[in-house]
Parts: C-alpha cells; sequence; structure tokens
C-alpha cells in the first residue's frame, strides 16, 4: 500500500509528459504489483490511483513506448491475478479506455497490444467480463479483439 502509493506520487503531471520516466516508473510498477498480495489493491482510492495512472499511459496522445510499456501489465502473471481479484471493480473502469485508445492511437504495436490486454480480461473471467461490463459494451470490446487480434 504505501509503497505503491509512494511510487505513484512520482508520476509526472499528464501536461508534463515525460515518456522516459514513465516507462521507468511503469516498469517499477509492474515489479511491485508482481509481489503483492491480492489484497493489495483493496484500498478503493490506491486502487482507483493505480488504474488512473495506468489508463492515462495508453490513451491516444501518448508516447507509443510509454503505451506498451502500460499494455505489457497485462502479460504480467502478478498483475493478470491482481486484476482478477478486483474484476468487477477494475474492468468497468479499464476497458471503456482500452476501446478509446483502439479508436485513437496510431501505432499498429499499441493497437495490437490493446486488442491482447482486452482479450485477457476477457479470458480470465468471460462471464465476470460480460457482467461487469454489460452486454453491450461486452460486445463491442469482443468485437475489438476479433479486429485487432486476427
Amino acid at each position: 500500500g504505501p509503497l505503491l502509493r509512494q511510487l505513484v506520487s512520482y508520476w509526472p503531471p499528464v501536461a508534463a509528459s515525460n515518456s522516459s520516466k514513465e516507462v521507468l516508473l511503469l516498469h517499477e510498477l509492474e515489479l511491485l504489483l508482481e509481489h503483492c498480495r491480492p489484497d493489495a489493491l483493496e484500498d478503493s482510492e490506491l486502487r482507483e490511483l493505480v488504474v488512473e495512472k495506468v489508463t492515462q499511459c495508453f490513451s491516444g496522445d501518448k508516447n507509443f513506448r510509454v503505451a506498451q510499456r502500460a499494455l505489457l501489465l497485462f502479460k504480467a502473471d502478478g498483475v493478470v491475478s491482481l486484476l482478477r481479484h478486483h474484476q468487477a471493480l477494475i474492468v468497468p473502469r479499464v476497458v471503456p479506455r482500452l476501446l478509446a485508445a483502439a479508436a485513437s492511437h496510431w501505432n499498429t504495436t499499441v493497437l495490437r497490444m490493446i486488442g491482447n490486454a482486452l482479450q485477457v480480461l476477457d479470458e480470465m473471467d468471460p462471464g465476470g467480463f460480460e457482467q461487469a461490463l454489460g452486454g453491450e459494451r461486452c460486445a463491442e470490446a469482443r468485437a475489438a479483439v476479433a479486429k485487432l487480434c486476427p
């Protein structure tokens, strides 16, 4: 908790983008999350802070290296385990941002990684994914996966 909060406090403000620092912080965040207990994100304020920082990193106007590094989090076993543990709370916040990034990002590798991230979120619990998003948004996410991950 305190270590995650401290790490997030070093994040550069959105207006003062610093891609190399963000890539480094994302790497450190992954290392921390890989070793966290599943209840590490029980604090809703901390969970929202972490989700906000990560999702800002793959928005369409971000440097592609930052976006790629953020999307690599969805391949890390420890991070996926945390996502699974908090799926009902995190999926509704992350998926719309992934879909928005898929619609606006220019980098093909980032787009493929967005598709992979959506697929990871769906495959860890398809029923929970659908329940967290609702039918229409779930269908939109699955259509994006089909388009981005042929």
